[in-house]
């Protein structure tokens, strides 16, 4: 099996990707079956990035914090958002 490669898109464009599965989500048109299996597919990739990006949005956030006080809400903010997206997998 040949090894999956990775690439990078700007961020502009990992949104608008975003933005058009959700309106595509709200669509009641998705009847063929090889349409929908690819649409389950792709959405369910691109919501796993996106709570990767906030893990490492808000990890960022511990890292440049400036004083311990702004470190213990960054860590804070961290770890609750760690656990909200745990209990939604």
């Amino acid at each position: 099996m040949q090894k999956q490669k990775n690439i990078q898109i700007p961020i502009d464009t990992f949104n608008d990707i975003v933005e058009l599965l959700h309106c595509l989500g709200d669509c009641t048109d998705l009847h063929n079956n090889k349409f929908t299996a690819i649409y389950k597919k792709v959405a369910e990739a691109i919501r796993k990035k996106r709570i990767t990006m906030l893990h490492r949005e808000t990890y960022a956030e511990i890292i440049h914090a400036k004083d311990d006080a702004s470190k213990k809400d960054a860590r804070y903010n961290y770890w609750a958002t760690k656990e909200l997206y745990s209990n939604s997998e």
